[in-house]
């Protein structure tokens, strides 16, 4: 597993696709992996071509620490946003519901942390843009309800040419999901939707030919989804075709 962000533009605007965990965060307890983190993400970005404040969009499938971390850094002592010329792209029940108490199970432990230093600035920089499903960026992206993982959970569907591209986040978390697909995590906030829902976005992706793009898949994240006799099965970009 590994945790992905992506950039995606348009003849438009430039959108980046997960924030990842941040820098210099305190995880403490429930998330060693994200504690406290030094890691050479912007100057990543910049080495993919864009600068933060080239950035238009920043598209949160939902609000747990590791897809909200870049969403600011530490500048001066304080947290600010880091994509100063960004809206950023938020489900409305993911933050109401961050707002009256978080839907994380271990919230009381470092829930509150991410909240305050991923969430809020954006919120108090009047960047936010809070939206529902069915919403439409642009001529090519439309955000989808999914929920499961979390209450207000959102795929994001790139659609250009007769193709399209899932932005799928934490529907799944690993490729096992794909053949087992009835398998939640235990961050799942409601484990039976979760799994219905990943079985609704698996038969999309093998009928569409969907190329499915989730946040926590190792190497380059993306694959495609196909059918075999037991169910489902996926292909890596860098796996060899099977045929």
């Amino acid at each position: 597993m590994s945790s992905h962000s992506w950039l995606v533009r348009t003849r438009h605007h430039t959108i980046l696709i997960e924030a990842c965990t941040g820098n210099h965060k305190s995880r403490p307890g429930g998330a060693p992996l994200f504690d406290m983190l030094d890691r050479p993400y912007l100057d990543r970005l910049t080495a993919a071509g864009v600068r933060p404040e080239e950035i238009d969009y920043v598209l949160c499938t939902h609000l747990h620490a590791d897809h909200v971390g870049w969403n600011t850094y530490l500048h001066d002592g304080r947290w600010v946003p880091t994509f100063p010329n960004a809206k950023y792209v938020m489900s409305k029940i993911e933050c109401e519901a961050l707002q009256v108490g978080g839907h994380e199970a271990d919230f009381a432990t470092w829930g509150p942390l991410f909240y305050q230093d991923s969430i809020l600035p954006v919120l108090e920089s009047r960047q936010e843009m809070l939206i529902e499903g069915g919403f439409q960026l642009g001529d090519h992206l439309v955000a989808e309800s999914t929920p499961g993982h979390s209450p207000g959970h959102l795929l994001f569907a790139l659609r250009d040419r007769g193709e399209e591209a899932l932005f799928s986040g934490d529907i799944m978390h690993h490729p096992i999901q794909v053949y087992y697909p009835d398998w939640s995590s235990a961050f799942c906030f409601d484990p039976v939707m979760a799994a219905s829902t990943r079985r609704k976005v698996l038969e999309r992706a093998t009928e569409n030919r969907s190329l499915l793009l989730p946040a926590h898949f190792a190497a380059r994240g993306a694959c495609c989804i196909s059918h075999n006799a037991s169910g489902f099965q996926c292909q890596g970009l860098d796996e060899p075709d099977s045929d």
